[in-house]
């Protein structure tokens, strides 16, 4: 009877020991938690101490979860070994992420081991990837839950998500809209995040009395619809430190800008780009051509008389005599067509001039283009006043010449008239 009794006993603890170990190998993962409210062990720099934390940390369970999850490990000193690198951040990154106040308080000389490492671990979250140091949710009724220092690690998680990645382009949207959810917890300290069918919900971890933060992860949340200013300036910097990011092979820039969420999250809104008025005083009216088209024909020919380059002076010429027959009938338009050749003979007798020295000086500097372009502009306007087509078909044989010598022998000398003596190849060595 006795033996059958111990017997008895002994199966159900066998089961209930079997069933523990099993669930402490389904267990997930949960990152390490550097709080105030936990004296850390005495380490050497850039070690990541692992801590256990009080009962009243851990948020309340029911009676059926409590049984089925796992006793807290010791505590044991993980050391933070760097993966070696294949790259060499740039410097100007380097600057930058060194005005940060936790990398100044990391290399201060007063710094001990655990604060310099506390301050790292703030900045870019090193805890990530060690031994959980809390207890593990993962597992207990599809829930993964994670405890991270800062906001880098948080943006890395949640990358990886499949809700986040289905958004496509909108995925940096999606990124700044759950980091400025969880930036209020975030500035209180360490946090969990919980990851079930309904969403992601945030608690704090060294606090149990603040409320949690519930986020929904459908695709209608994440999206533009509904989202802040803030959300959307932190998307377009997520995007911006991405492809510098990428650009330099580091990562810097992000865990810059992780770190200065706070910031981004409290700041104002930029203020919305007021409409260009339809006028503002001092303008001209705008003319309907249709409606008006003497008016309109006749503001061109004024713009045309107002200006003094000869290149504008042709185009706005020939825009309004198009304008006048295309737009009004023959009679009318014949008389604004007589008009604009009036002004633009008037102009053309001032403008011709100017444009042959110009293709003189272009010729002496050897510039056949500017040439061209000069003569042509010069005869365009011979349309308007006739006789003065003598004197640009004299520049253009006088330019032609001065190309064709300058092709010839070379260019002149200044202050003789000559050409300049070139000077002989140098001998090829031997």
């Amino acid at each position: 009877m006795k033996n059958r009794a111990a017997s008895a006993l002994l199966i159900p603890f066998l089961v209930y020991s079997a069933s523990a170990q099993n669930l402490r190998l389904r267990t997930a993962p949960v990152l390490p938690v550097q709080t105030p409210a936990f004296a850390p062990l005495a380490l050497p720099p850039l070690v990541s101490p692992t801590l256990t934390p009080s009962p009243a940390a851990v948020p309340a369970l029911n009676a059926a979860s409590a049984v089925a999850l796992p006793q807290p490990a010791v505590a044991r000193p993980v050391a933070a070994v760097a993966a070696p690198s294949a790259f060499a951040p740039p410097r100007a990154a380097l600057d930058r992420v060194a005005q940060d106040k936790n990398i100044q308080a990391a290399v201060a000389p007063k710094s001990g081991p655990t604060e310099r490492g506390a301050s790292l671990d703030l900045l870019f979250d090193k805890g990530i990837g060690q031994a959980p140091s809390v207890p593990a949710f993962g597992g207990a009724g599809g829930v993964d839950a994670k405890d991270f220092r800062g906001a880098y690690g948080l943006y890395s998680w949640l990358s990886a998500m499949p809700e986040v990645k289905a958004m496509g382009a909108g995925e940096p949207l999606a990124l700044a809209r759950v980091l400025l959810k969880a930036s209020p917890l975030l500035e209180q300290g360490p946090i969990i995040a919980m990851k079930d069918a309904a969403g992601l919900t945030l608690m704090s971890f060294n606090d149990p009395s603040v409320p949690p933060v519930s986020v929904s992860m459908r695709a209608e949340d994440l999206g533009p619809d509904g989202a802040s200013p803030q959300a959307l300036l932190l998307s377009r910097k997520i995007t911006a430190a991405r492809a510098a990011d990428k650009a330099d092979a580091t990562f810097v820039n992000m865990a810059e800008l992780m770190n200065s969420l706070p910031a981004i999250a409290a700041s104002a809104p930029e203020p919305a780009a007021k409409p260009q008025p339809i006028y503002t005083p001092g303008a001209e009216l705008p003319i309907d051509p249709v409606r008006q088209p003497a008016e309109f024909v006749l503001r061109i020919l004024r713009d045309a008389g107002r200006s003094s380059d000869p290149y504008e002076v042709l185009a706005l010429l020939k825009r309004a005599k198009s304008e006048a027959l295309s737009r009004m009938n023959y009679q009318d338009g014949s008389k604004l067509v007589e008009q604009s050749y009036r002004q633009g003979e008037f102009q053309a007798r001032q403008l011709i001039p100017g444009l042959l020295e110009e293709a003189q000086k272009a010729a002496a500097n050897n510039d056949r283009a500017a040439v061209d372009k000069a003569l042509d502009t010069a005869l365009a306007l011979c349309e308007y006043a006739p006789k003065m087509k003598d004197k640009v078909v004299a520049a253009y044989y006088q330019a032609q010449n001065t190309l064709e010598l300058l092709k010839r022998y070379g260019p002149m000398d200044g202050a003789t008239g000559k050409p300049v003596e070139r000077q002989a190849p140098p001998s090829a060595q031997p």
